[in-house]
């Protein structure tokens, strides 16, 4: 026996929407986000795969890429971490993406120019979101 679909209709819209728990930032992504599972492929295949591979790059290796990444001091502005967890506009390594490192004393080429732009907002979200693991 099938039902027809209008039938199902009032069914449907006396549901209930789900909620998505509470992660503090509203960016439309499920929470948590995680470096492991979200970001370090992006990491290994668009910074891993072509300098960070050791320290001739900035001191910055990204083979281990989060002890390397979270709270620790940028070498280029060692006032800043490279990621400082909850704050992307604080980080380091979101200046180097968006190209505006110069503005905090930073130098070299902007490295987000190779990085897609829903890559980068993952990025700037799992570090809004604080960084874990």
């Amino acid at each position: 026996m099938r039902i027809p679909l209008l039938f199902l209709l009032p069914l449907l819209a006396a549901c209930p929407p789900q909620e998505s728990p509470d992660t503090g930032k509203d960016s439309g992504l499920p929470s948590p986000l995680s470096y492991v599972r979200d970001v370090e492929w992006i990491v290994e295949g668009r910074c891993t795969d072509r300098c960070h591979r050791d320290e001739s790059h900035g001191g910055l290796n990204l083979v281990h890429g989060y002890a390397n990444l979270v709270g620790v001091p940028s070498t280029q502005v060692p006032s800043m971490n490279r990621v400082e967890a909850g704050s992307s506009e604080a980080s380091y390594l979101w200046r180097k993406l968006e190209g505006t490192q110069v503005e905090v004393g930073g130098t070299g080429l902007p490295m987000g120019v190779d990085v897609y732009p829903e890559h980068k907002a993952l990025i700037r979200d799992w570090i809004d979101r604080g960084a874990d693991p």
